[in-house]
């Protein structure tokens, strides 16, 4: 209450806080039947998505994913993961998968705190944890949980086998941790995204057991530079659209027309009457539905929105492709950073020393003739042999080197009628 007694215009700490006035003007944009062309309310049109932006990151076991929707949404998605023994007996073979969803409170103020929801039972279904307090933003982690659950485990997109490192004893559990930072609507489909670009671009650490033909020994997990990591096995890549429903009637009267906006916004949300979440891959299949109701739909127009989802999908597909592939070239070339760094730190005594000019203190340069019998080494066979070795062997890689390119010409076919040159022994 205000300190006149009466109540706010607006209550901001709700969620649901728009005026009349924004609620009619945001149901008149979505609904405009007297305009050919509805313009939203932020100028876009019905079929049109917010721009699309990816920020990949990976190190040791670990990757991570910022999905961004126009400039009012933010998710974040990090993939980590543990050995653990198999958490179902009867399964000794299958590996461990946990979701995690998190609200936080900072990215919107009608958030509050009681922590993220977590999948219950790791690879299966339900939810687990201390849900949130406010009701609608328990419903919406739910949703968002219920969606990462049925899309990526019950719809097949990841082989929870192939987690295995030994049969019985270890499993790799694979922690998707997804918190929202910025909340502008949509976070379904953002979440998704997050989660599915962080699995892609995760890179599975190898293993070594000691003693592995006993049955014994214990797991020691190699890290990436020291040995290249391999990808996850996923199936497909399956994304999400979701649409707004905006019905021009009353419930009361007859069927009338339903408007579907993709990509809606928070306020869009808000004033909608219901929701429709379809799920497509790169090759148009189905993978998941989620249609909560709210208002009624005639087939026709749901088929309508399933063929925009499913081009939809398919532009996004595209757009992760080529995001990951720029990510892996970029952490493949850090790698190789690291690992010449390292070989450079380890090879430090063969680096040539700088030059020192004459003049500066606490320097010495060595005199030939005063100091001409310190700096002797004694070259004794054993240095005559080493040597000897190196040489034979610098030898032995110069002939290997020009053998496989005289293999290389002799078999390239693009030289054409060109003959090529006879290699004659020494």
């Amino acid at each position: 209450a205000t300190a006149t007694g009466g109540l706010p215009l607006r209550d901001d700490a709700s969620g649901r806080s728009l005026s009349s006035n924004e609620r009619s003007f945001a149901r008149r944009c979505a609904t405009n039947s007297s305009s050919s062309v509805t313009v939203r309310s932020d100028g876009r049109h019905p079929t049109e998505a917010r721009p699309l932006r990816l920020t990949l990151s990976r190190s040791h076991g670990a990757a991570e994913c910022v999905v961004r929707l126009g400039s009012g949404t933010r998710v974040t998605a990090s993939v980590s993961c543990d050995l653990v023994p198999p958490p179902n007996r009867d399964r000794p073979n299958d590996g461990q998968i946990r979701f995690s969803v998190d609200l936080s409170p900072m990215s919107c103020l009608a958030f509050g705190g009681g922590g993220p929801v977590y999948s219950a039972g790791g690879s299966g279904g339900g939810s687990g944890g201390a849900p949130p307090a406010d009701e609608a933003q328990r419903l919406l982690s739910n949703r968002i949980l219920r969606t990462l659950e049925r899309t990526l485990l019950a719809g097949g997109a990841i082989d929870s086998e192939a987690l295995c490192v030994q049969s019985g004893r270890w499993v790799w559990r694979l922690s998707v941790d997804v918190v929202c930072l910025d909340h502008g609507g949509n976070l379904v489909d953002a979440s998704l995204l997050a989660a599915v670009a962080g699995l892609r671009h995760f890179r599975k650490p190898e293993v070594e057991i000691s003693d592995a033909e006993s049955g014994g020994g214990n797991p020691i997990v190699l890290n990436s530079d020291e040995r290249e990591p391999s990808p996850l096995p996923l199936h497909h890549t399956p994304l999400s659209v979701t649409f707004a429903l905006f019905s021009d009637r009353d419930m009361s009267e007859g069927m009338g027309t339903v408007a579907a906006l993709i990509d809606p916004t928070e306020r869009e949300e808000m004033v909608s009457d219901g929701l429709v979440t379809l799920s497509y891959n790169k090759h148009g299949e189905l993978c998941g539905f989620d249609y909560p109701g709210g208002t009624e739909l005639r087939p026709s127009q749901l088929m309508q929105c399933a063929r925009l989802g499913e081009k939809r999908c398919g532009e996004w597909c595209g757009f992760l492709e080529d995001a990951l592939k720029e990510a892996d070239e970029k952490a493949s070339k850090e790698r190789m950073g690291r690992l010449k760094a390292a070989a450079n730190i380890g090879g430090a005594s063969g680096v040539a020393l700088p030059e020192v000019s004459d003049g500066v203190p606490f320097v010495e340069r060595t005199d030939p003739e005063r100091d001409g019998d310190m700096m002797e080494i004694d070259a004794g066979d054993e240095l005559v042999e080493i040597g000897a070795n190196q040489a034979r062997a610098a030898a032995e890689a110069q002939a290997a080197e020009e053998e496989e390119q005289y293999r290389l010409r002799a078999l390239d076919y693009t030289l054409g009628h060109v003959a090529a040159k006879v290699k004659e022994d020494r």
